[in-house]
């Protein structure tokens, strides 16, 4: 898969409005096919792309879409989001898993840098009006997601590493077993380096001003 068909995980329809946060033309332009109204966010500003707090959305939309998102503040860019979607309005956004054990096993990822953790993540979101509806982990990497594993039941993870994940290195094939105990106990939030999550703006949540 690739970032276009994050697409899926939405449910879009013609004519809606779509703001897409960030590089991610293939996304645009496959929107715009689907004959969604899509508005690249990143055009309407001349600061850095992670500056979401400072960019002036047009209009109301129905979704919004942040591949991956790399600013240091959350909380800004999220109110954000809840003050712009429409009530019902549903985001997607991705983070950099600042608890996945690749933290601790590379030096020159991205995840390296995060500050970014799924709860922290999920209760900013609740704390701006906009609920967690689901959550994936990205594999192998959140820039290019090969595949979108569900993250609520850790029976769904430890299936993926049992069956279908295929070590790409003796230390990944020595590590399986450890994936899979890890899975089987709850935390298989850790083995990714990237996590997804599909929210909705609450119909009558409080969104900061």
């Amino acid at each position: 898969m690739n970032v276009a068909d994050l697409r899926f995980l939405l449910p879009l329809a013609a004519g809606q409005r779509v703001g897409v946060f960030g590089d991610a033309k293939r996304l645009v332009e496959t929107l715009t096919g689907d004959g969604l109204i899509v508005k690249p966010i990143s055009q309407f500003q001349n600061q850095s792309l992670t500056d979401l707090e400072s960019v002036e959305f047009i209009g109301s939309f129905d979704h919004v879409i942040i591949p991956e998102f790399s600013s240091g503040n959350l909380d800004s860019c999220l109110r954000r989001v809840g003050q712009f979607l429409k009530p019902g309005g549903w985001l997607l956004i991705g983070i950099h898993n600042s608890e996945s054990l690749y933290r601790f096993l590379s030096k020159t990822d991205a995840v390296k840098k995060t500050l970014f953790s799924l709860r922290k993540c999920i209760r900013a979101l609740e704390e701006n009006g906009i609920q967690a509806v689901c959550c994936y982990g990205a594999y192998e990497k959140l820039e290019h997601p090969q595949d979108l594993i569900r993250l609520d039941h850790s029976f769904i993870s430890e299936y993926f590493f049992r069956n279908i994940y295929i070590p790409n290195s003796r230390f990944t094939a020595w590590m399986l077993p450890v994936l899979i105990l890890i899975s089987s106990v709850g935390l298989q939030r850790m083995l990714f380096r990237g996590i997804v999550i599909v929210a909705r703006r609450k119909m009558r949540g409080n969104c900061a001003d």
